[in-house]
């Protein structure tokens, strides 16, 4: 028995997945060593996909990068200290960047400045103790 056609382009559309960018999700997972991320799993069946994949990868890899030169730590009294500094202080700008880009595409722009403004009334108010 084989369906009308009408009917077989609702299945069809209903059959596919509605998660984008499934392997590069798991690798990203792999790669972070996490097991699963919720939001952003749930972003990625938005209209805007593509782009939260993309900032996700390209966060990983400055994440990955600033691991790998924290790992290479130079002891302060070697010569190459100073470019160590340099080298990690701009990957660190880098991913952090990419980071509040990427939780920005997770959960709004609004969200993420509460988010800072209570990190700074923290901030604030910790030095008492």
């Amino acid at each position: 028995m084989e369906f009308p056609d009408d009917i077989l382009c609702l299945i069809r559309e209903y059959a596919r997945p509605r998660m984008k960018f499934i392997p590069e999700y798991k690798k990203v997972m792999l790669d972070l060593g996490m097991e699963d991320w919720d939001i952003v799993k749930q972003r990625l069946c938005d209209k805007d996909a593509s782009l939260v994949i993309s900032t996700l990868v390209a966060y990983t890899e400055a994440f990955l990068t600033t691991e790998k030169i924290q790992l290479s730590f130079v002891m302060p009294t070697h010569p190459e200290f100073v470019t160590y500094q340099r080298a990690m202080s701009s990957h660190i700008i880098h991913r952090d960047t990419l980071n509040r880009k990427l939780q920005i595409l997770l959960v709004g722009e609004e969200t993420v400045r509460k988010h800072e403004r209570w990190l700074r009334y923290e901030d604030m108010y910790s030095d008492e103790d």
